[in-house]
C-alpha cells in the first residue's frame, strides 16, 4: 500500500514519515516548501513531491502518478498564521481539504485520515474534559476550517463511500515544533535541550492541553488499522501541566537551563482568555484501541533524548 502524507515535511508529517519508514514503508510526502533537513535521516526512504494543496491539479497529479492508496492529510496553515490572514489561507485550509477528498474520489483512494484539532470546539462554558459531541462553534478561522473539513469528509463518506476518519489533536509538542502561541510547552523543553536562553512568554500558572508527537503518530497508526471506523471522528487525549511544572520537570535533567519567565502581554492574553479544556479520548480507546503512552515525565525524557541523538536536525 502506498501512502501520501500532505504537509509531509511539517512537524507531525516528518514524525509520521519517520515511524512509517521504520516499518519498511516508503510514504510519499507532499509539501509546498519541503523542509529536507527535518527528514534528513530518512530522506532516502521517502518520495518527496513539491506541490500546493490549494491547486487541484497538484493533488491529482501526485495521487495519480504514485498510485496512492491512502491519504493522511496533515497539510495546512497553523492557527496563529491563520488568524493573521484568515482570507489568505482559505485556499489551503478549506479548498485544500476539498481537493484531497476529490482526488481520493476520482482515483478510488481507499482511505483518508484528516488531522483536526481541539480548535474545532467551543471553549466558552466547556466542561473540564470535552467529548466529541461537545459544541463546535469555534471562535477562530483555524477552528472553522477544521469543522468545515470534518463535515466535508463525512459528506464524502456518506455520498461516495470514502473511508474517512479524523483525529482532533490538542497542541502537539516535540522536537522541531514551530512556534505558535500554544506551543510554549514544546519550546521550554527544546530550548533547554539546546542550552539556548529563552524568555518564557507566559506566566508560570499558564496551562494548555498538550500531547507528545509520538502519541499523535500512534493515534494515526491506530486509525489507519481500522476500516470504516464506527464514529469516524476521535479526540486524541491530552494533559495540561502548568508552564512551571514543565520547567520544573525539565530542570531535573537540565538543572542549568537558561530559561526565565517573562510573560508577553499579547501571548498571555490569548492563553488566559482562550485556554481549551482537556480532550476525553475514551472513544478512541474503545473503538481504535488507542492509548496515550506519554505523560509529562516521559515526554521530557524522550524529548531530550531525541534532541541529543538528532541535534543537527533541530539546530
Amino acid at each position: 500500500m502506498t501512502s501520501l502524507i500532505t504537509g509531509g515535511t511539517g512537524f507531525l508529517g516528518a514524525s509520521l514519515a519517520r515511524e512509517m519508514t521504520s516499518k519498511g514503508e516508503k510514504p510519499v510526502l507532499l509539501d509546498i516548501a519541503p523542509n529536507t533537513r527535518i527528514i534528513a535521516d530518512v530522506g532516502d526512504q521517502v518520495q518527496l513531491v513539491r506541490g500546493d494543496l490549494s491547486v487541484l491539479a497538484d493533488v491529482i497529479n501526485v495521487v495519480r502518478d504514485y498510485e496512492i492508496d491512502e491519504i493522511i492529510h496533515l497539510g495546512g496553515v497553523i492557527s496563529a498564521a491563520a488568524e493573521e490572514r484568515p482570507l489568505g489561507v482559505f485556499g489551503v485550509n478549506f479548498n485544500g481539504t476539498l481537493n484531497v477528498l476529490e482526488a481520493a474520489r476520482l482515483f478510488d483512494v481507499k482511505k483518508v485520515i484528516y488531522s483536526s484539532s481541539m480548535a474545532a470546539y467551543t471553549t466558552e462554558g466547556a466542561p473540564k474534559r470535552v467529548r466529541e459531541d461537545w459544541l463546535r462553534d469555534p471562535p477562530t478561522s483555524y477552528g472553522i476550517s477544521k469543522v468545515f473539513s470534518e463535515l466535508w469528509g463525512l459528506y464524502y463518506s456518506r455520498r461516495y463511500g470514502l473511508d474517512f476518519g479524523a483525529l482532533r489533536f490538542p497542541t502537539l509538542i516535540g522536537p522541531g515544533r514551530p512556534w505558535s502561541t500554544f506551543a510554549y510547552a514544546s519550546w521550554i523543553i527544546q530550548k533547554a535541550a539546546l542550552n539556548e536562553s529563552w524568555e518564557i512568554p507566559v506566566p508560570p500558572e499558564a496551562r494548555s492541553p498538550i500531547c507528545y508527537v509520538k502519541d499523535g503518530v500512534l493515534a494515526i497508526d491506530a486509525l489507519r488499522r481500522i476500516h470504516n471506523p464506527l464514529s469516524r471522528i476521535y479526540n486524541v487525549g491530552s494533559i495540561s501541566p502548568s508552564a512551571q511544572e514543565i520547567l520544573d520537570e525539565v530542570k531535573k535533567s537540565v538543572p542549568g537551563a537558561p530559561l526565565i519567565f517573562k510573560p508577553n502581554e499579547k501571548v498571555t492574553k490569548v492563553i488566559m482568555s482562550r485556554t481549551p479544556p482537556d480532550l476525553d479520548d475514551s472513544l478512541a480507546r474503545q473503538e481504535l484501541n488507542y492509548s496515550q503512552n506519554y505523560q509529562l515525565a516521559t515526554i521530557v525524557t524522550d524529548f531530550l533524548k531525541e534532541i541529543a541523538e538528532h541535534r543537527a536536525i533541530y539546530t
